[in-house]
């Protein structure tokens, strides 16, 4: 296992905790956002927003049955694809080669009967530093490009990543959107 420099790990933490409040901020946005399978537009459009803000180039978009064909096999039939989209945004890097993709998805299941919670399932709620919510554990991925902003002081000096960032939220966590994350960056 490699070693943090402390100086190196002390920075880092510095910069996650001076950013705590706007990641927390957003996961709760997200979280009271209904994006249950089927109808996840709105936690799409937020999680754009989201990107761009933070300085991503934004691709959004629907799949369409044709695009999703020569995977039918892999990802099966699906009855619409309206209202849920794809989102992708990418930091370009300064060099060619490999890129990182963090993948991750914004559908929810049902929360079912409000009764069996022991509060709102949309709630976003901070209790003692724990969030509460339906589809908090998926959506706080993008925790994790929040984080990315820990990057946002060599940003401001001009610097860029050598190979670029990719990030996806797709509509369905059973199938990955329906497409494969290949396909989903080769677009771009």
């Amino acid at each position: 296992m490699v070693e943090l420099d402390d100086g190196l790990a002390q920075t880092t933490r510095g910069a996650v905790q001076a950013r705590r409040e706007d990641a927390v901020s957003l996961l709760q946005e997200l979280v009271r956002i209904p994006s249950v399978k089927g109808k996840e537009g709105a936690v799409g459009e937020v999680v754009g927003r989201a990107f761009s803000e933070r300085g991503l180039d934004v691709d959004t978009w629907e799949a369409t049955r044709e695009e999703t064909e020569p995977y039918r096999d892999h990802v099966g039939e699906q009855s619409s694809y309206e209202d849920r989209p794809n989102v992708v945004g990418v930091r370009s890097g300064t060099a060619e080669g490999r890129s990182i993709l963090l993948n991750a998805h914004t559908d929810t299941v049902d929360p079912g009967d409000p009764t069996a919670w022991k509060g709102d399932p949309l709630s976003g709620n901070l209790e003692d530093d724990l969030l509460y919510g339906r589809g908090h554990a998926p959506l706080s991925t993008l925790r994790g490009y929040t984080l990315r902003d820990v990057r946002r002081r060599g940003r401001e000096r001009g610097a860029r990543p050598r190979r670029a960032h990719k990030h996806h939220r797709a509509s369905d966590s059973d199938h990955h959107s329906r497409l494969p994350p290949r396909r989903l960056v080769r677009r771009r």
